[in-house]
């Protein structure tokens, strides 16, 4: 089986292709959970530091393409995030659901935080995190990101 047709790596795609579905072909906007830092963080669990800072490179240039944000802010953002997330791997063992929850939520709160303050938001960063809005979209990705991880083990029966 080649890396391309990998269960795993076609999960990570449907990720990033479900999002620009449901945000632009259904025109959800912004009432639905950002799957494409969901993809870059599930995705840099499977990656050493510096392959999961590509993905979140290419996933972020990909998620400021399609927006008129401070092009590169999320690129760098989720490369920073997801090789973080990747680093956390070995420091944290098991896959329990709680866990991926809480290492959704936060590194969806960081790499809004850290994209925020490259962005120079209209607020500025620091009003907006702790505002509570920041948190609740982060909370709102990690339920997202571990109902469709859920689907993934249920259809694969794999672990991650």
């Amino acid at each position: 089986m080649t890396p391309w047709t990998r269960p795993w790596t076609l999960f990570i795609g449907g990720l990033l292709l479900l999002h620009f579905v449901l945000r632009l072909g259904f025109g959800l906007g912004k009432g639905m959970p950002d799957l494409l830092t969901a993809a870059a963080l599930l995705g840099a669990m499977r990656l050493r530091p510096p392959g999961a800072a590509a993905l979140g490179l290419a996933v972020g240039i990909i998620n400021d393409a399609a927006s008129f944000n401070a092009f590169g802010a999320t690129g760098f953002a989720l490369a920073v995030v997801a090789a973080l997330g990747a680093l956390s791997r070995e420091y944290f063992e098991g896959s329990s659901p709680i866990f991926v929850l809480a290492y959704l939520v936060l590194g969806s709160w960081l790499s809004q935080a850290i994209a925020r303050v490259l962005g120079r938001g209209p607020d500025g960063p620091a009003p907006y995190l702790l505002s509570g809005r920041a948190l609740l979209i982060a909370a709102y990705t990690g339920v997202a990101g571990i109902l469709l991880l859920s689907a993934y083990r249920g259809v694969t029966r794999e672990r991650i």
